[in-house]
């Protein structure tokens, strides 16, 4: 893998709370070297929060997780494309990635975990008496684990540096999904011994804010990969030690998303520059179609998808997320919907959901199902539907539990994070599901489906800085 240690600028946001709107400062670092971070970096637990503080505010601002919804939603069946004049979208919407125009997220996520490194490194070699030591660790072993998530959802086999030493990196080759799942759940057991059940700001301080992850953060990012190696036991365990928690529960729709709501387990803070476009979260500009050179004037044309057909279905009759997640449009007789999850324009009164309790909701469904405990499956489902206004489910056999599961699933987290097309992968439907999806993608082109276009290509120069990194098998 490449990685130009030259051109790399570190986030370093001073200040105690996560302060995004302050991050201007910025360490050169030159190449080839393996200081990612100056030798007083880590003198002190001030100067330590910094590096913390400074990739919590590069993922809250940066196109490469506000993007994830969108191009995986094109990608698989979520959207249809309606800004068709985008090349980039067009490739995402046709299936048409390749080496030539392979997605950036490869090198994006490895520069988080190279800083990662970095960070676990000096905070483990310093003699420094840090007394948030434990917390920093947490959050270092969280990022990384949470970085390696979506390399694997994305790529399948990845490399699995776990140094910042620039040498050791560079000659990495790519290992098997198996491998990095358990490196992942490696990272997240170390996350939750070291972080604390209470939500802290970088000073160690209790607070109500949840944009810093905690214990009950890195237990929920555990159940979800376990589901993936289909360890059902501990999957339930978990998911029922969070849910019969007291920090998190179900709300109203309307509060969701908004800034620390008991909805979420762990957020991302957009940046709060009261003077900037910006300042409230990336899914608002991203789907809503806003015209920035027209003084913010809202025009259908500028929004790049709608809700397809496929995704439509996936709402019930009086479903109320339906209602109350989507914005209508009707536009020369036709009707368009648009994911509408986040609608404030007030600088902080929203949040970027990266972590929500719904979801340990279905997962703990998913588990009981299983496990064969059918009647928690249900319960735990038509928890969530109930929210949703809907009618309980009453399926009495385990693949009637499975489907009406994978239907709520789709209903609940549209457009967010990459979740329907890494459930699909996950599930072993994406050939099914995709091979009938291409022939509704006519906007622009003609797309096409092949059982390796489930996982993404890397760019030809990662893979001429590393003779020992292979291309995406297919590409």
């Amino acid at each position: 893998m490449k990685i130009n240690i030259k051109n790399i600028k570190l986030f370093f946001c001073l200040g105690i709370a996560l302060s995004l709107s302050s991050c201007e400062d910025y360490l050169d670092i030159p190449a080839p070297s393996d200081a990612f971070y100056e030798e007083n970096t880590f003198v002190n637990d001030a100067t330590t929060a910094t590096t913390i503080n400074g990739i919590l505010a590069d993922l809250s601002v940066s196109y490469y997780v506000s993007d994830l919804g969108l191009n995986t939603g094109l990608y698989a069946d979520e959207f249809t494309l309606n800004q068709t004049n985008s090349i980039s979208y067009q490739r995402y919407y046709n299936d048409d990635l390749s080496s030539n125009n392979a997605p950036s997220y490869w090198g994006d996520f490895y520069s988080l975990v190279y800083r990662v490194n970095a960070i676990i490194e000096g905070i483990n070699k310093t003699d420094a008496i840090l007394s948030n030591k434990d917390q920093y660790l947490g959050e270092a072993y969280f990022i990384r684990a949470f970085s390696f998530y979506y390399l694997t959802n994305l790529y399948g086999d990845i490399a699995l540096p776990t140094t910042s030493d620039y040498e050791v990196n560079n000659k990495l080759s790519r290992r098997s999904q198996e491998e990095a799942f358990q490196q992942i759940i490696n990272d997240l057991e170390m996350a939750e011994t070291l972080l604390a059940e209470d939500y802290k700001t970088s000073d160690g301080t209790t607070t109500t804010s949840q944009a810093r992850p905690n214990k009950t953060a890195a237990q929920a990012l555990l159940s979800r990969v376990l589901l993936y190696t289909e360890n059902w036991q501990k999957v339930e365990e978990i998911s029922s030690a969070i849910l019969n928690g007291t920090q998190q529960s179900l709300l109203p729709l309307e509060n969701v998303f908004k800034t620390d709501s008991q909805a979420m387990i762990w957020e991302l803070m957009p940046n709060n520059n009261e003077n900037s476009y910006m300042r409230y979260v990336p899914d608002y500009n991203i789907y809503m179609g806003w015209d920035y050179g027209g003084d913010l004037a809202y025009d259908f044309s500028y929004a790049p998808v709608y809700l397809s057909e496929s995704q439509l279905g996936a709402f019930e009759e009086g479903d109320q997320r339906f209602e109350k997640w989507t914005y209508t449009v009707e536009l020369a007789g036709a009707t368009y919907y648009l994911p509408y999850k986040y609608q404030s324009k007030v600088a902080g009164e929203e949040a970027s959901a990266m972590l929500r309790i719904a979801e340990q909701y279905l997962i703990n469904a998913k588990a009981n199902a299983e496990l064969g405990n059918l009647e928690a499956a249900v319960s735990r489902i038509n928890e969530v539907r109930n929210r949703a206004g809907l009618l309980p489910i009453t399926a009495t056999s385990k693949q009637e539990v499975l489907a009406a599961l994978a239907k709520e699933r789709r209903a609940e987290f549209f457009a967010e994070d990459g979740y329907r097309f890494f459930d699909l992968k996950r599930t072993n439907t994406i050939d099914e599901v995709m091979s009938e999806a291409v022939k509704n993608k006519t906007v622009a082109g003609k797309a096409s489906w092949s059982s390796y276009k489930q996982y993404w290509p890397i760019s030809y120069s990662e893979i001429n800085a590393n003779p020992n990194l292979e291309q995406t098998e297919g590409y």
